[in-house]
């Protein structure tokens, strides 16, 4: 069942990779197939309550980050700036918020820092081989990239859980 999932995942996510990539904008049925999708994934991992305290935890963060960035906004452009619609495209935002439901607390922090981190590169390298200072970023699509080599990589090193931190933290100790 666990491959099933996460084979579903794959295409769900690589058909969001070539929407987001080709029209700028994803269909929206994908989000609750995803979410479902998620959830089940979840529920043979950890149980619905730590994995809706993981959820709220997680959907915190990306609230907290949306908030600041629209603070930001406001006051460099001095009136209020909501970034959804202009900055942020609701789909991004949906797919954010959907993959709060897969991540423990310190793994999704770690995911969506490095995600937003390669993203940011890989838009300044395009601004600099295409000249176009007005590049629109298809982050729903880069954010489904990542997750894909997530769900491969979990895949393939069973040992290795977006729920459980200590993968990581031994990683991390390894490194210092």
């Amino acid at each position: 069942m666990e491959i099933l999932i996460d084979a579903i995942l794959v295409v769900l996510f690589s058909i969001i990779i070539y929407q987001d990539f080709r029209y700028r904008g994803i269909t929206w049925y994908l989000i609750p197939l995803i979410f479902i999708a998620l959830i089940i994934k979840g529920l043979q991992v950890v149980d619905w309550k730590e994995q809706m305290n993981y959820f709220f935890l997680n959907t915190g963060i990306v609230l907290i980050q949306i908030a600041g960035v629209s603070l930001y906004f406001s006051i460099k452009n001095k009136r209020f700036i909501n970034i959804i619609n202009q900055h942020l495209g609701i789909g991004d935002v949906l797919i954010l918020l959907v993959l709060c439901l897969c991540f423990s607390p310190p793994n999704f922090v770690l995911f969506l820092s490095v995600t937003l981190l390669v993203t940011l590169l890989f838009s300044i390298a395009g601004i600099y081989i295409f000249g176009n200072k007005h590049i629109h970023v298809p982050l729903a699509g880069y954010l489904a990239v990542y997750f894909n080599i997530l769900l491969v990589f979990q895949m393939i090193f069973k040992e290795f859980s977006l729920y459980n931190n200590h993968y990581i933290e031994n990683w991390l100790f390894k490194l210092i």
